[in-house]
């Protein structure tokens, strides 16, 4: 392989780290609520970061999106405003299952998601051809995965439970509502991938204006998160209104959440960039290595992190084996899946 492909492998390597471990200084936050934190998440990673990049990279970046039709950047950006709501979901899951099971459940059923329903709304006629079986295959794997990290989990929260005393139905069921949220998380979480095809246009313009192939889709990414944005920090705000957390933001002592939110924020975004600048520089080998490099990255990396910081301490080590399991078989329903959508 050569020097530049072992670069490009390296970029969505690290993109995949950031993206997988983007969560982790939530836990630091402890004087915050939730609301507080996931608004200056957004606007850090969804608004500042992306519009950033975007002006940077691309030449004569209002007159690319002036040279676009007004529906292409309404559909990215709706596209985007759909994915936000997977988002919101996901950093509700995250103090009900942990973050290990949180990122592998929403990946996995996203990477699904993502290949077989452009195959089953554009391409029907690949379905019994050798990439649609493969992707159907890909999807069956990453769903008995996805079972068997919620079998998991409430295994898991329960046996917790039992080792300290609390209610056991309390921990099942914040652990079920927990899963469900990351299910419906996973249905939306491809609308990114869709803001991306749907707003090719953009790209396309922002390519016309000089911009180099690795950095033009940054002109979608800035629309499509701003949707995305509206969703997070709307809701953000809603709660923020509704808890009457607004005062925390001032409090003492508070002056590192602004950083550690900030960082969520710089993990996500440039991890999203790096992946798309390393992908964009494998060529024909982006969609058959890039993505499931990036995604077993996130799944692996998050999956770590999550022992580190004791999601699995105190349960049965047949619990563990089932986690265990379940992560070796989305990730290998990620490399199946790739190659379907690639041949």
């Amino acid at each position: 392989m050569t020097e530049t492909v072992w670069l490009a492998i390296f970029l969505v390597l690290i993109g995949g780290a950031m993206e997988g471990s983007f969560a982790l200084p939530m836990q630091r936050t402890k004087r915050w609520a939730w609301e507080n934190v996931w608004l200056i998440y957004s606007v850090v990673g969804l608004i500042i970061i992306p519009w950033i990049a975007a002006w940077m990279t691309i030449p004569h970046l209002s007159l690319v999106y002036h040279q676009v039709a007004g529906q292409t950047l309404f559909i990215a950006a709706l596209f985007g405003f759909g994915w936000g709501i997977a988002n919101v979901l996901f950093g509700l899951a995250l103090p009900l299952v942990g973050m290990a099971i949180t990122f592998a459940v929403i990946v996995g059923m996203s990477a699904a998601l993502g290949s077989f329903i452009p195959l089953l709304l554009s391409h029907r006629n690949r379905l019994f051809q050798p990439s649609g079986l493969l992707i159907m295959a890909g999807v069956a794997l990453a769903l008995v995965g996805v079972v068997l990290l919620g079998a998991a989990g409430k295994a898991r929260e329960r046996q917790k439970s039992d080792k300290s005393a609390a209610s056991t139905d309390s921990s099942s069921a914040r652990a079920t509502l927990g899963l469900i949220l990351c299910v419906i998380a996973g249905f939306l979480a491809p609308m990114l991938n869709f803001s991306f095809a749907f707003g090719s246009a953009i790209s396309s313009r922002a390519l016309q204006q000089g911009a180099a192939p690795s950095q033009a889709a940054n002109a979608i990414w800035a629309i499509s998160l701003a949707g995305g944005f509206v969703s997070n920090g709307g809701y953000s705000i809603v709660r923020l209104f509704k808890d009457h957390t607004w005062a925390r933001m001032t409090a003492a002592g508070t002056l590192s959440h602004y950083a550690l939110s900030s960082l969520m924020g710089v993990l996500w975004t440039v991890g999203l960039l790096l992946y798309g600048w390393g992908a964009s520089s494998l060529g024909s080998l982006g969609a058959s290595v890039g993505w499931p490099v990036f995604q077993a990255t996130i799944v692996l990396v998050s999956s770590a992190l999550g022992i580190a910081a004791g999601e699995w301490l105190h349960v049965e080590k047949r619990t563990f084996r089932l986690n265990i399991a379940g992560l070796a078989l989305l990730i290998f329903s990620i490399v199946v899946l790739s190659f379907g959508s690639s041949m």
